[in-house]
């Protein structure tokens, strides 16, 4: 699964045997006491190697390692970098072609019951994201590697005062 291995028989050299599981695309992980969580693109390899955005939580305290899907995107998007802040994941999401990635997001997800929530909407290209003491920081690339329509700022959405 990491670094979008995948599993196959062995075939000749010329021709791959089938497939027999599915990749992932890790765009993030962090660790966080003993949780694994990544961000990453689902790969079906059996459908044209279409692409289904999750976020996934596994633990690492040596039991047996299940990755739960916390949330799914839209087939036409990804995730650009994720980042935990207690009981939340925090994940950008880079937008779409078709909005010419103006269209993307922060978004939060609850560890404890899976609720999502759009946080910051129609960012450009907002890839990586950070957890700080003052709030979450994530950075907009605004058309960097696409079309270059602008200088990249980095953003604070700032931690609720109690």
């Amino acid at each position: 699964m990491l670094g979008g291995v995948v599993a196959q028989p062995l075939g000749s050299a010329d021709k791959r045997g089938p497939t027999v599981g599915t990749s992932m695309q890790i765009d993030g992980a962090v660790v966080t006491g003993d949780r694994l969580v990544i961000a990453g693109t689902d790969l079906d390899l059996e459908h044209g190697a279409k692409s289904v955005p999750t976020v996934g939580v596994t633990r690492l305290d040596g039991e047996a390692h299940t990755l739960e899907k916390l949330a799914t995107l839209g087939p036409d998007d990804h995730i650009g970098g994720v980042a935990v802040s207690g009981d939340d994941v925090y994940y950008t999401q880079v937008g779409t072609t078709e909005g010419h990635y103006k269209n993307g997001a922060l978004a939060r997800v609850s560890l404890k019951d899976k609720t999502t929530a759009v946080i910051a909407a129609d960012q450009f290209q907002p890839a990586g994201v950070v957890a700080t003491a003052r709030g979450i920081v994530w950075l907009n690339e605004r058309g960097h590697f696409v079309s270059g329509d602008g200088d990249a700022e980095l953003l604070l959405f700032p931690r609720a005062s109690k």
